[in-house]
């Protein structure tokens, strides 16, 4: 089983006056607390000071950002320096880049094993989405990305990890495990089958056989991943994308799980996924869902990426 997260990257903001953290840095600066006193994490706080429009929600609307003042400055450092004085390695980095390209560059330099952001999930008047920033570092970021939805539970009680039977699928179901163990959660694994172009054409006679034993299969990769961690299969016939997003309402009769399901709603704290590829645009695994997920799921997600070509498995 993986060790977890060593080194996170948190990214931060501050509200448009520049007098306090923004809400979404409010949740993100609690989860990363949080997760580091769990993992026994350093961390390390970056700020983008470059002048860009922020959402108000008092005002609705969108304003520009004042620039970074000694009484901003004293914030960012009152956050690190209560960390510090509760044991918890941490420290600032303030950047004049994209606040995207910021996370990402730090997390490459410091090594970093997670990234984590806050979730914007209101839409401002004009129609424009928000919440950008958390996407542009899902694409970017060559770590896993941790979105913290500001109406979910920082402390995850029920995690729901999406995944296939791949390289990244794995990963996924490690880091969804120790996650889970970290905090005492309930894990669920939800699969989705794919049938073979031979059944789905009727060409393959015995469909049912080949159902039963692709579940067998599934089940037994699953298991053989969590290596004696605790955690409910959901092993069904469906598409992807359908799976996770029925999966995190209700595991509806419709989906075609295989095997006994329990009908109780499952509302997860935490959805994990993973994608395609480690930065720049990947692909989720679970089709091309990325942004649909991220605007429709009612959860903080985390989004575990590849390994790079030097980086060892997640056991």
């Amino acid at each position: 089983m993986t060790d977890g997260f060593r080194s996170i990257v948190v990214g931060v903001d501050l509200g448009a006056h520049g007098e306090a953290l923004s809400e979404g840095s409010e949740h993100a600066l609690s989860q990363a607390r949080l997760v580091a006193e769990r993992f026994g994490a350093s961390l390390r706080f970056v700020h983008s000071t470059r002048d860009d429009e922020h959402w108000e929600d008092d005002r609705g609307e969108f304003v520009r950002k004042e620039p970074l003042a000694d009484g901003g400055r004293a914030v960012l450092h009152d956050v690190v320096e209560s960390l510090r004085v509760a044991g918890i390695d941490a420290s600032l980095e303030l950047s004049d880049d994209h606040p995207a390209v910021a996370i990402a560059d730090a997390v490459g330099r410091a090594g970093a094993e997670l990234a984590i952001v806050g979730k914007r999930t209101s839409r401002s008047r004009d129609g424009r989405r928000l919440g950008s920033i958390a996407r542009a570092v899902i694409h970017d970021c060559p770590s896993a990305v941790w979105v913290v939805h500001p109406e979910a539970g920082i402390r995850p009680a029920l995690i729901l990890a999406a995944v296939d039977l791949s390289l990244v699928g794995e990963r996924v179901v490690v880091h969804a495990a120790a996650v889970a163990e970290a905090f005492g959660a309930e894990l669920h694994l939800v699969h989705a089958q794919q049938l073979p172009i031979s059944v789905q054409l009727g060409r393959d006679a015995d469909e049912a056989k080949w159902l039963q034993k692709g579940k067998s299969d599934a089940e037994e990769q699953l298991r053989d991943w969590l290596d004696g961690a605790s955690a409910q299969l959901h092993v069904g016939l469906t598409s992807p994308s359908q799976a996770v997003l029925s999966g995190e309402k209700q595991l509806e009769p419709d989906l075609v799980v295989m095997g006994t399901v329990s009908e109780k709603q499952l509302e997860p704290d935490l959805v994990v996924m993973g994608t395609v590829s480690r930065g720049g645009a990947p692909r989720l695994i679970l089709g091309n869902t990325a942004e649909r997920l991220l605007s429709r799921l009612d959860t903080s997600l985390l989004v575990i990426k590849p390994p790079s070509p030097a980086t060892p498995g997640p056991r």
